[in-house]
Order: structure tokens, then sequence, then C-alpha cells
């Protein structure tokens, strides 16, 4: 059973695809020269994790700079979302926000 499913729509009919545990699942949407990438990870049973890329759009084959990283275990229901923009980084886990300096 497929533990991701990625779907796309635009000028013709919607199409999907689905990743599984040992494969994960990479998706894409690109401007020309800005776009964004999203990978989908699980680590172990219960934790499905996300990655969110800026990428240089259709005129880059960068790896793109991390955007956020999300994680979510389905025992608890908790999300946490860690965003990363530029001078600081923000934690996100529940209703609370921490915003980190950026060490890099």
């Amino acid at each position: 059973m497929a533990r991701f499913r990625g779907t796309v729509s635009g000028g013709s009919s919607e199409a999907s695809r689905l990743g599984h545990v040992n494969t994960g699942l990479d998706t894409t949407c690109n401007g020309w020269d800005c776009g964004v990438t999203v990978s989908a990870d699980a680590e172990g049973q219960y934790i499905d994790c996300f990655a969110v890329r800026l990428t240089g759009g259709s005129n880059s084959d960068g790896p793109g700079r991390v955007l956020a990283d999300i994680r979510h275990d389905s025992r608890t229901g908790e999300v946490s979302v860690i965003v990363n923009a530029g001078a600081a980084t923000a934690i996100v886990n529940g209703p609370a926000a921490l915003l980190v300096p950026d060490t890099k």
C-alpha cells in the first residue's frame, strides 16, 4: 500500500503518483527561474517527513535551498515545522513558534 500520493493538474486532466516507505515521493513545480520541490520520506512506521526546497526553476539543476522541514507523528498527531528563513529559523511545534538565529 502506498504511503504517499502526489497529484498535479494543469492544462489537461489530473494525474497522480504514489510513493512507498522505501521509495518516498518527490514533486516539483517550476517557473523559468524559480521553483519548489517537495520530498516526502518515512521515518519508521509512524513519522512522515517532508522537505520543501526553493530551486532555480527550469533553468537550474541545483538541489535548492531548504525552506522548511515538516514532520508528522501519526501516533500523537504532532506536527513539527522548521522554517528556514534566511537569517533566522522558525521552529513551530503545535501552537507555539520560536525564532532561532541562523548559525550557518
